[in-house]
């Protein structure tokens, strides 16, 4: 995608002293891989990799992890045009890539990126307005929503279903009504359930993410842009400790300004590849599993092409 804002395929994964020419076949479990001057074989990235999902994806009733299955139609609001159309592409780029279909544009929005003054407040008027707004939320994360300091806070409405598609258990409706959104289009096949297949998944059908401008000042744009890509696919913990990592979740985390990352790390971008190619339907420990492994193969793949 030559000319749009990185978001996939864009780290180079290349290994420490890798030689020129053919190179001798290796033993899987001691092959190695560099991630921003990180080094780790393959045991080691998959316990890496485990840990990312524990520390970064909300749980869900059923412990499925969720995304979207339905189309999406994203608005900025409170933000100048220029960016507002800055992150608008930057959410389109992403949803190419993983195949998620953009409504066009005078589509009903079921995904809102704000920029505020007063994120609190805004989030009380939400709550206010639309009392089951947050109902897809934990009572703790309610509270961090509602009485929190965080320069960026985000929310979700998400809904059970079958395999198919058909609805098993709505989502709150709450968050679709306060952004006028559309819920995707349901199937009246019959979902399974076996040893294999859970019979069933969990949609994203709405995102709200709330920035706040003061509290935020200093940021890059194109960082912020950044993290709502993966705030707007993945169902993302609002507690994410991510601290000592290079995810972009660690935008704000306390630690040196020049240390923080700008844009999506290359195990961000290959757990978002790996989360909308892997099946939905698996039982939870399953589904957690396959996404792990993909995440793995993307990382070794690119090491071994030079894939930048």
């Amino acid at each position: 995608m030559p000319g749009l804002p990185t978001l996939l395929f864009t780290a180079a994964l290349l290994a420490a002293g890798q030689a020129t020419g053919p190179a001798p076949a290796a033993d899987p479990e001691s092959e190695t891989i560099t991630i921003t001057g990180e080094r780790f074989n393959r045991p080691q990235m998959r316990a890496r990799s485990y840990a990312y999902i524990r520390q970064t994806l909300a749980d869900t009733n059923n412990g499925q992890h969720a995304r979207w299955f339905g189309s999406i139609c994203p608005r900025v609001i409170g933000a100048r045009p220029e960016t507002a159309a800055m992150f608008i592409d930057r959410i389109a780029t992403a949803a190419a890539v993983l195949k998620v279909r953009v409504e066009p544009e005078g589509c009903r929005p079921n995904i809102a990126i704000w920029f505020t003054e007063d994120a609190k407040a805004l989030m009380h008027k939400i709550a206010d307005k639309s009392p089951r707004a947050l109902d897809s939320t934990s009572m703790a994360d309610q509270r961090r929503l509602l009485n929190g300091d965080d320069p960026v806070r985000w929310f979700y409405d998400t809904r059970s279903e079958g395999e198919s598609g058909q609805t098993i258990g709505e989502g709150s409706a709450a968050l679709g009504a306060q952004l006028g959104s559309t819920n995707a289009p349901n199937s009246n096949n019959r979902a399974s359930s076996t040893r294999m297949s859970a019979g069933s998944r969990v949609a994203l059908i709405g995102a709200t993410v709330i920035i706040d401008v003061p509290r935020a000042e200093g940021q890059a744009l194109e960082a912020l842009a950044a993290q709502s890509v993966m705030l707007v696919f993945s169902r993302t913990r609002l507690a994410a400790k991510r601290e000592a990592s290079s995810s972009i979740l660690t935008l704000f985390s306390p630690r040196p300004p020049e240390t923080r990352p700008t844009d999506l790390s290359p195990v961000d971008e290959a757990f978002l590849v790996a989360l909308y190619k892997t099946d939905p339907n698996q039982w939870a420990s399953q589904q957690g599993a396959l996404i792990v492994n993909a995440m793995i193969d993307d990382l070794f793949k690119r090491r071994e092409t030079g894939t930048p």
